[in-house]
């Protein structure tokens, strides 16, 4: 079992080192940028009323990053054992099917928990040096993210295991992440139409945002903890029959 879940990291190296390369490039332009707005040609008072969206976008985009190299780790992992016919070793071991979904699962939680500890972390610094009061916001945005990244983690297992192609598996995921997704947006702008004219330019981006969070914290925490039951009885449930036919494919 130990060693199944050290393959899986092994096969993932790839997609979670250019992760983490990026997201160190991405760090290191934050803190030029930054210091650019305190200390370079960026001083001017006009410049410095856009460093609150820059924390927020300094946080938010290396969970955004971590989105999508972590995915495609998780699907190039499924994939790669049916591509390397490890599947062969994997159900001659006393491994169960349901075992090896639950332990596919749970490598999905670990890895993005530890990558959101990771970008907290980071974030954490950025705010020693910069303050807080913009990196809390940003924070709160990450966490949302990388929340949206488990869930897409655990979605994409039913695809990766009736799948050959990687390109097969995210376009099938965009297609039954993004196009709801895009439609709930546009439904909720159009809904909240008149509190949307009310923002203005000179409005602080942090505190709406804050705002936003604690106003609607409840329905917030009760729609993530229903989506995270939902997808993971999806992982589950879905990716177990495709396992139980390779199983059986490999017996003949």
């Amino acid at each position: 079992m130990t060693g199944y879940i050290k393959k899986d990291w092994y096969v993932s190296r790839r997609p979670l080192l250019i992760s983490i390369v990026l997201i160190a490039l991405m760090a290191a332009l934050s803190y030029y940028i930054r210091f650019a707005f305190d200390y370079g040609n960026l001083t001017s008072p006009e410049a410095r009323a856009n460093i609150p969206m820059c924390d927020i976008l300094f946080c938010m985009l290396p969970s955004i990053l971590f989105l999508f190299c972590s995915v495609l780790a998780t699907i190039d992992s499924v994939l790669q054992d049916k591509k390397s016919h490890w599947n062969f070793f994997l159900f001659s071991t006393p491994i169960s099917n349901r075992m090896i979904v639950l332990l596919k699962i749970g490598e999905c939680y670990g890895l993005v928990l530890a990558g959101t500890v990771l970008m907290l972390a980071v974030n954490g610094v950025y705010g020693a040096v910069f303050g807080f009061r913009n990196v809390r916001t940003g924070c709160l945005v990450l966490i949302f993210i990388c929340f949206s990244t488990l869930l897409l983690h655990l979605i994409s297992l039913p695809f990766a295991y009736r799948s050959d192609s990687q390109n097969a598996v995210v376009g099938k995921l965009l297609l039954v992440t993004a196009l709801p997704s895009y439609a709930l947006l546009m439904g909720w702008a159009l809904t909240h139409a008149e509190d949307l004219k009310k923002i203005s330019p000179s409005d602080d981006i942090s505190t709406l945002m804050l705002q936003f969070f604690r106003e609607h914290a409840a329905l917030l925490l009760t729609a993530a903890v229903i989506l995270l039951a939902a997808a993971t009885a999806i992982a589950y449930f879905g990716s177990l029959p495709a396992v139980q036919k390779r199983q059986e494919l490999c017996g003949n």
